[in-house]
């Protein structure tokens, strides 16, 4: 009887412990870096030190609730900048600086529908950044900062 008691609470104490490490919520998140200048795609992208230099990189990342997307400050990204991923309300998606005061500049100079373009995303969060897609002159659905849900929800 005394064996079975203590088989018992063997049990319950692994079950237990079993439950305790399915229900905990650990989540890892990742810092991806970009440098225009002085970046490399072939880099990791993950360190201040080794920033991917094309925002292309982007689509490729897998981006997870509470990633940051980091870009120099004070660089200038003249390329497209397009996003479909989500965050989550405790764990958004952010999109801001690293290394500078100075603001990134994304710039499309016209050449791009928009130079930042969110598709189907959600829980994203954009900070201290400078967006802007001037042609030289108006031009009908040209957007600095375009957010869009299609099909979606």
């Amino acid at each position: 009887m005394k064996n079975l008691r203590k088989i018992y609470w063997i049990e319950l104490f692994v079950w237990g412990v079993f439950l305790l490490i399915s229900c905990s919520e650990h989540r890892t998140t990742t810092n991806y870096y970009f440098d225009p200048v002085n970046g490399n795609d072939s880099n990791k992208g993950t360190s201040e030190k080794k920033p991917f230099r094309s925002l292309s990189k982007i689509s490729a990342l897998g981006i997870k609730p509470g990633d940051s997307l980091l870009l120099k400050g004070g660089a200038v990204f003249t390329e497209e900048f397009n996003l479909t991923c989500r965050g989550s309300e405790s764990m958004p998606v952010v999109i801001s600086k690293y290394g500078s005061s100075e603001r990134p500049s994304l710039n499309g100079n016209g050449k791009y529908d928009a130079s930042v373009h969110i598709l189907n995303s959600e829980y994203i969060e954009i900070r201290d950044l400078e967006i802007s897609n001037d042609a030289g002159k108006s031009i009908p659905g040209l957007n600095g900062l375009w957010i869009e849900l299609r099909n979606f929800g």
